[in-house]
């Protein structure tokens, strides 16, 4: 019997037998895949805080990377910074500078800030977005454009240029915006009305009343309906957009001096701060007025809740205690609520909470008597453990240089006010 293999000796037996081929045999190549680079983590989410500085010099925007929980940068801004929020892209961070009569621009990617100039005696309060093109600064003086009002001043995204003006009453507080973006609805707390601009007719389309020192206003996911949260009177007034009507006059909020409002968009559920009552209150909004879920849950006495942070899942509120140093999570579904301390500092006070894009860490930023631990916590809301604590910028930031040993730096930091996500 003859062999198939041929009498080639032992090296191209070897390569055969290497190459897997045989008498019957059929040669397949092995294709190991190479993977493509995937994208990187911690350019998908960011939270930045506005940190302000007690030494009148500037203020700064901190921005944290989500996934590295890391400080990627701080952006010089104000002094005198009043706000923060992300623009309508949700790539860069908008920040009225009250005293200034500017506005800065400043993003995570860059260190550049630009800063748009207001007419004189604007002073811009607050500012919010969700147009992609244009972003709007609240205006409580008065200005040239507007010399007997407030005024709204409209900016172009691409560059922060100030625009236009649009008058509205003599003591804006507060605005929010459709998701459409096509409906701004401003309060003032000195008329007690809040009045709806069309930015598509550049023009007003009713000033309605609503209760005594409105000082928030959320619109409902569809679009029909706006929620304006009445300090004064512990109410919140329901409005109908599309008709441009009052529903609900009053709707109680089954707390004292309710401060902040937050909606679930999964749940239908819209939850109010009342901060002289130390109570979360918890509505239904699925038929457009506010209906009692649950009796108000206590957050303990004297801890002033304000700020929440809705999951964007809708499991759990976080609660911002400005009196005392802890937030707590509330469950959405038993509304059985924990403590969370954010800092071991003696005297040390929450001043603000956010949740990240995906709802896996929040954020809730601290300042302590001594201003020597300020600064912001992350949690982590799979199992309410602390991620780390990031520290505050130091009042110095601007001229303090580390590796310099004739320039010292100073143990004091900034004050966190505020936390903004990309929700």
């Amino acid at each position: 019997m003859h062999s198939c293999w041929s009498k080639a000796g032992i090296v191209a037996l070897l390569i055969v037998v290497l190459l897997g081929v045989g008498c019957n045999d059929v040669y397949r190549p092995i294709v190991t895949p190479v993977p493509l680079p995937g994208g990187d983590p911690g350019t998908t989410d960011y939270v930045a805080v506005l940190n302000s500085n007690p030494s009148g010099a500037q203020d700064v925007v901190t921005f944290i990377n989500v996934s590295g929980d890391t400080n990627v940068g701080n952006r010089l801004v104000g002094p005198g910074a009043a706000w923060l929020a992300w623009d309508g892209a949700r790539t860069s961070t908008v920040v009225p500078n009250t005293g200034l009569n500017t506005v800065s621009q400043v993003t995570y990617s860059s260190t550049a800030v630009t800063t748009a100039s207001l007419y004189p005696g604007s002073q811009p309060t607050y500012t919010f977005s969700r147009n992609t093109s244009n972003a709007y600064v609240l205006n409580q003086g008065t200005n040239t454009q507007c010399p007997s009002s407030g005024s709204i001043g409209v900016l172009l995204s691409t560059n922060n240029s100030l625009q236009s003006n649009i008058c509205v009453g003599p003591h804006p507080v507060y605005f929010t915006q459709t998701s459409d973006g096509s409906r701004l609805i401003i309060l003032d707390d000195n008329l007690s009305e809040a009045w709806i601009f069309n930015l598509n007719t550049n023009a007003f389309e009713a000033k309605l009343p609503v209760g005594s020192n409105p000082v928030w206003a959320l619109v409902s996911p569809d679009n029909n309906t706006a929620f304006v949260l009445n300090q004064g009177s512990n109410d919140i007034t329901v409005i109908d957009i599309p008709n441009s009507a009052v529903r609900t006059a009053s709707v109680p909020t089954n707390g004292s001096s309710p401060s902040f409002m937050a909606i679930d968009s999964r749940r239908l559920r819209l939850y109010v701060t009342n901060q002289a009552s130390a109570t979360v209150s918890s509505f239904d909004i699925t038929g457009g007025n506010p209906v009692t879920l649950h009796a108000p849950v206590s957050m303990g006495s004297g801890t002033a809740p304000r700020a929440l942070a809705v999951l964007p899942d809708g499991s759990a509120v976080f609660v911002a205690n400005t009196a005392t140093n802890f937030v707590t999570r509330m469950d959405a579904n038993s509304f059985l609520t924990t403590p969370i301390p954010v800092s071991d500092s003696a005297g040390a006070t929450v001043t603000w909470v956010a949740a990240s894009l995906g709802g896996s860490k929040v954020y809730a930023s601290f300042v302590e008597p001594t201003n020597i631990n300020n600064g912001t916590t992350i949690i982590r809301t799979i199992d309410n453990g602390i991620g780390a604590t990031l520290p505050a910028p130091r009042q110095d930031v601007a001229s303090c240089d580390p590796t310099v040993s004739s320039t010292p730096c100073s143990t004091l930091r900034m004050r966190p006010t505020q936390v903004a996500s990309r929700q």
